[in-house]
């Protein structure tokens, strides 16, 4: 065999072997990266160390084209599993933000430091910062520094070592620093040493620092933020923020305020009812002057809200005013229980028993409801919403029922420890019934694959919600409501594996809002802020998207009357109350969206983006690059003509020898 015999046989080995190389993996079980093209970014993240001093760690984010939505971590010093958590949760709030399907690419996070740092989520905003800069392609702001937590709805939450990382980021030359909103104000230990006739005493006394103060002696400026909208006009130059909530005209589609009389001339008719049942009971005199009392406490309560409902129907705050007749129903449905089974007991059971039974009718009704239409798919939610509420208030109810023996009477009493839970019941099923009506009221059709998607999406930011929650919550000892949202998980997953992708959704957003509400009534300093940080997210969704979701306008509805309420008393639960409504509107503007087919994005970029392109820039402090994979068959391609070139090479060197004179 000639030498261009055994080229000719190399090349067509190196073809084979290089062919086979490339069509193995993508036939075997194997898992392996094909991508068309990375695009990474460099950030700045602010961390502690175990000493308590700052430090400036670097973050990088990857993000691969095409992907699947998976996310891969990595940290030099290992962290705890709540910074894991947080990178999860960035992405899906990055790609939320954006309006993209965070599935089209893989996430790559990496955070390196030079020191042992505590573990925490305080990254996680910035994270999210450096997604966006990755799928934007956009460079950030090289002056610019930030901490802060990550909360599912893209609000910033609070962190610790705020002191010492605004030292750090002085000190590697940042010019803005931006911290969590409510957090200008940090109380820090200080050690003091105190010399005594019996030795030195070390005392930790509480220290105020004000670090935007500080930041000025440093030569740093210190900006308060919110949401990550609000973090990105610093990062980027070109990023301006849309007007938000009182930009947003809170009204109801005509078709939907005609259902809303119905809805008041119902309930109305039930306080007229009930309030003469409880009237006529109080006359009767057989219930002692501590009872009428009480009862009558509570009279002037429920006809205060009746009353304050009218004011708002006349300003067509409708969703308001219904829900104040409705709380009135259930103050006049309670009076009505507590005097009928206080003189015969067995009206508790025949209560708790006929509720019952309405509850599972209804709940029969809803399993057969073929949901076709947007407006179908929110009656369904809303009415599925309130039977939970009806379920939780009945269980609730049928476990205060105790007993004791009377010796006496020679039996035994039974009482309800509290009867408004029955109460509750039973209007919420009443509700559930009303808002199950509007799947009536026509809109934009709705197809079964639209449904899977959204609630794949939904499932799997339920799951990193909850594992995210559950992480925060065992870090500060707080779990107020984890075994209520590990149960709504479960059920999220189980009615999504069932093919029940409506159940499946709903489950889902249950996580998500009760998960965010908890967040920021556990960590929040300034829940007032983030009130409107989510009002404004919201109405920002609506005014982009065709559809505007009625829970949502009805849940900023009532917001706006819980604020009016805060400012009047300065009562705080009225803050706790809106904020868990606002997380709710925010996230059903955001289902609806999605489900409407609307772009969800409440930025405006000047320049036009260009998404994972093959240009990129490179900067001191923060960099990004953007790399372009070849394909492999042009790879191949390339790799086999280098090898005829050297093989032709070598042949034309092999020839020229063979005709020179051999030497003796």
């Amino acid at each position: 065999m000639n030498f261009f015999e055994k080229a000719f046989g190399i090349v067509i080995l190196l073809f084979i072997s290089l062919n086979s190389s490339i069509l193995i993996p993508n036939a075997s079980s194997i898992e392996t990266f094909n991508y068309n093209y990375l695009t990474k970014v460099s950030l700045p993240a602010l961390a502690v160390t175990s000493s308590n001093t700052g430090v400036v760690t670097n973050l990088t984010v990857t993000v691969a084209y095409p992907g699947t939505g998976e996310v891969y971590f990595s940290a030099d010093p290992a962290t705890e599993i709540d910074t894991q958590s947080a990178a999860r949760i960035a992405v899906l709030v990055a790609t939320s933000i954006l309006g993209i399907d965070y599935k089209k690419y893989d996430y790559f996070i990496s955070i390196k430091s030079p020191s042992y740092i505590v573990g925490g989520p305080s990254a996680g905003a910035i994270m999210t910062i450096g997604i966006i800069s990755a799928l934007l392609n956009l460079t950030p702001n090289t002056n610019v520094a930030m901490t802060g937590m990550i909360n599912p709805d893209g609000t910033i939450g609070p962190v610790g070592g705020i002191p010492e990382k605004l030292q750090a980021a002085a000190e590697a030359g940042y010019k803005i620093f931006l911290i969590p909103v409510g957090q200008e104000i940090v109380t820090e230990e200080k050690t003091v040493e105190q010399s005594t006739p019996f030795g030195t005493i070390i005392r930790y006394v509480p220290q105020q620092i004000n670090v935007t103060e500080l930041g000025e002696k440093l030569g740093v400026k210190v900006i308060e933020v919110s949401t990550i909208q609000q973090a990105m006009t610093y990062f980027f130059n070109n990023v301006t923020l849309q007007p938000g909530y009182f930009g947003f005209n809170l009204t109801f589609p005509p078709e939907v305020v005609q259902y809303f009389y119905n809805w008041k001339a119902q309930l109305e008719q039930i306080y007229n009812i009930t309030m003469k049942q409880v009237t006529d009971l109080l006359k009767s005199g057989v219930y002692s002057s501590n009872l009428i009392s009480y009862v009558n406490q509570y009279i002037n309560t429920s006809t205060s809200l009746y009353s304050n409902a009218q004011i708002l129907w006349s300003n067509k705050q409708y969703y308001s005013a219904l829900s104040n007749i409705y709380q009135s129903d259930i103050i006049l449905d309670g009076l009505y229980i507590i005097l009928t089974t206080s003189t015969n007991q067995t009206n508790i059971f025949t209560y708790i028993t006929q509720i019952n039974q309405t509850y599972n009718s209804l709940l029969s009704e809803i399993k057969k409801v073929n949901i076709t239409t947007i407006t179908g798919m929110e009656g369904y939610i809303a009415s599925l919403d309130r039977l939970n509420t009806a379920n939780q208030s009945l269980n609730a109810a049928a476990s205060s029922v105790v007993s004791y023996y009377n010796p006496s009477q020679m039996t035994y009493v039974y009482t309800l420890q509290d009867p408004f839970d029955l109460a509750i019941a039973n209007m919420s099923v009443i509700s559930a019934r009303n808002w199950l009506s509007l799947s009536n009221v026509s809109s934009e059709p709705i197809t079964s694959s639209t449904l899977y998607y959204v609630a794949d999406y939904y499932t799997q930011y339920a799951k990193s919600v909850y594992t995210y929650y559950q992480s925060l919550a065992n870090d500060v000892g707080v779990s107020t409501d984890l075994d209520l949202i590990s149960n709504e998980c479960n059920n999220a997953l189980n009615y999504f594996y069932s093919g029940d992708y409506p159940a499946a959704i709903y489950y889902s957003i249950e996580v998500i809002a009760t998960s965010t509400k908890d967040i920021h009534v556990i960590f929040d300093t300034d829940m007032l802020e983030y009130i409107i940080a989510e009002i404004n997210n919201a109405a920002n969704i609506l005014n982009n998207s065709s559809y505007k979701s009625l829970i949502s306008i009805a849940y900023l509805q009532q917001v706006q009357n819980l604020l009016s309420q805060y400012n009047q008393t300065k009562d705080s639960s009225y803050l706790t109350s809106a904020i868990s409504l606002a997380v709710e509107s925010s996230i059903y503007a955001s289902l609806f969206s999605m489900l409407s087919g609307i772009n969800m994005s409440n930025i405006t970029i000047q320049t036009q983006p260009q998404t994972l392109s093959t240009t990129g820039s490179q900067t001191s402090s923060s960099t990004m690059s953007t790399t372009m994979i070849p394909n492999a068959y042009i790879i191949l391609i390339i790799v086999i003509v280098i090898i005829v070139f050297v093989i032709a090479g070598a042949y034309a060197l092999n020839k020229k020898k063979e005709k020179e004179p051999s030497s003796t």
